[in-house]
């Protein structure tokens, strides 16, 4: 379980850049979400 701990943990002490990339995917997915929500709102309405 230790083991496994440390393994979680230690990318994201070492690569930030792999946090940034992950909420940029996120905002990403969000933003498309709502732009399929909008088109499928103004398709049926």
């Amino acid at each position: 379980m230790v083991a496994e701990r440390a393994d979680g943990c230690a990318p994201e002490q070492r690569d930030p850049a792999d946090r940034r990339l992950r909420n940029r995917i996120i905002i990403a997915n969000a933003i498309a979400w709502i732009a399929i929500i909008a088109l499928i709102g103004l398709i049926f309405f």
